[in-house]
């Protein structure tokens, strides 16, 4: 659950990086620029890494359910 709850948190902070780059609903004012751009290119790494340690987890949970049931 850890994962998916710091899963969540990235990509939150991944959406409004972008919006922010692209100048979309207001979020170049919240952050600027400069930070934006930093924060998003680092980010994908974070958030990739992330995903593919939820996704392994879940896949294990998976695995052991189908396991047991069959």
């Amino acid at each position: 659950r850890i994962s998916a709850y710091v899963l969540l948190m990235l990509m939150i902070v991944f959406f409004v990086t972008g919006y922010s780059l692209a100048g979309m609903y207001g979020m170049n004012s919240i952050i600027s620029k400069k930070l934006s751009a930093m924060l998003h290119i680092n980010l994908a790494w974070v958030l990739a890494v992330f995903f593919a340690l939820h996704a392994g987890i879940e896949i294990r949970f998976a695995m052991k359910r189908m396991k047991a049931a069959g």
